[in-house]
């Protein structure tokens, strides 16, 4: 889990990356939106790569290792991955300047802020079991109905909540699951 300091840091990162994208601070085209989605993937993608093992992890947290052999470390990861003339090189600022890593939270802060800029709201849906297509897509209607612009799904399942469906989007959680009913429940009965 990410400090205060080190999600403040990497909203700050993010912003530098997309207004780097925006520079023109007009509508975002449907081409800056692909770039900004790309870019986001590839950020995510190398976090994970750079996350995923503790060697790596303490390698690139080693003060006594060079800043070159970190930096050549690095272009060989990012080789792996398609990556466009502006994600490379603030990829490698963020190294030089310490940040190396809380790469993932940026990449998940950018995600957050490609969101906004591109008017795509994420949405959450937790449920017990796995749904049907069907019942996906009456979710999906239901919540198009009553939101503008584009949704982006994100489908979860968690047995713990024995029934019922919870949604997070835009800030907000509905909570529909039969635990989170109990929990009410419980709660009013502390009341009496």
């Amino acid at each position: 889990m990410a400090s205060k300091r080190q999600t403040k840091l990497a909203i700050r990162y993010s912003r530098a990356l997309l207004g780097a994208f925006l520079r023109s601070g007009s509508a975002v085209s449907s081409e800056q939106k692909d770039q900004l989605n790309n870019a986001a993937s590839t950020l995510i993608k190398v976090g994970e790569a750079l996350g995923r093992d503790k060697e790596i992890v303490t390698f690139f947290q080693n003060p006594t290792i060079s800043l070159d052999l970190k930096e050549k470390v690095l272009s060989n990861v990012i080789s792996a991955f398609e990556t466009q003339d502006l994600v490379a090189p603030f990829i490698s600022t963020v190294l030089k300047n310490g940040r190396i890593g809380i790469l993932a939270e940026i990449a998940d802060s950018f995600m957050n802020a490609v969101r906004v800029a591109t008017s795509v709201v994420a949405v959450k849906v937790t449920t017990a079991r796995n749904l049907s297509d069907e019942e996906k897509g009456s979710i999906s209607k239901m919540i198009s109905e009553k939101r503008s612009g584009e949704l982006e799904f994100e489908w979860f399942v968690n047995p713990e909540i024995l029934g019922g469906i919870i949604l997070e989007f835009e800030g907000k959680k509905y909570d529909s699951s039969i635990t989170g009913k109990l929990s009410v429940i419980q709660e009013q009965i502390k009341d009496i």
